[in-house]
């Protein structure tokens, strides 16, 4: 990895400038990510899309208005997360990122997912998985919690479901409260 600042600004400003894979000359702008960090609970989705590549921001366009609700709904508010992708420039018609791609952005991920810190990971969509796991792994995984150190992942993420789990843990809380 290459000698990163300590900084999740150096690390923005080194990915809003990256060309490593042909999707920089299609962009509009790279979408690094935001939220608090260090933060608790760490959202990673598959690449930005139309409105993401207008505005820079991620999960912002009708996946994201979704996603916000979902937070919402559960207490969370969206600036208290950290949310980001795998691929941070949209590929053309809004595809799956190919491999290559996923590969070509994995250093940026690895750098924020140490600057942010988060004591929970979840994958939203089927890419992310298969960017730390591989894809039998990650077909393999969909669904399950993973533990720290497991053998031939990157990192252990919990799962797109593992959302739902922490939804139903803070409205438990807030019943018994």
């Amino acid at each position: 990895m290459p000698n990163f600042s300590p900084s999740l600004e150096d690390l923005r400003q080194r990915v809003l400038s990256c060309q490593r894979c042909p999707l920089a000359q299609s962009r509009s702008q790279a979408v690094f990510g935001e939220g608090r960090a260090p933060t608790e609970l760490m959202l990673i989705g598959e690449a930005p899309g139309e409105v993401e590549d207008q505005t820079g921001r991620p999960f912002v366009g009708p996946a994201g208005q979704l996603l916000t609700k979902i937070l919402e709904s559960a207490g969370i508010p969206r600036e208290e997360v950290y949310i980001t992708n795998v691929v941070k420039c949209r590929p053309p018609g809004n595809r799956v990122p190919t491999k290559e791609e996923m590969a070509a952005c994995w250093e940026w991920l690895a750098a924020q997912i140490a600057l942010v810190n988060p004591k929970i990971i979840i994958t939203l969509g089927n890419t992310p998985p298969i960017g730390f796991w591989g894809e039998a792994r990650a077909s393999m995984s969909f669904g399950a919690a993973s533990s720290p150190g497991r053998a031939g992942s990157r990192f252990s993420p919990c799962s797109t479901r593992a959302i739902f789990c922490v939804i139903q843990a803070r409205k438990k809380g807030a019943r018994n409260t």
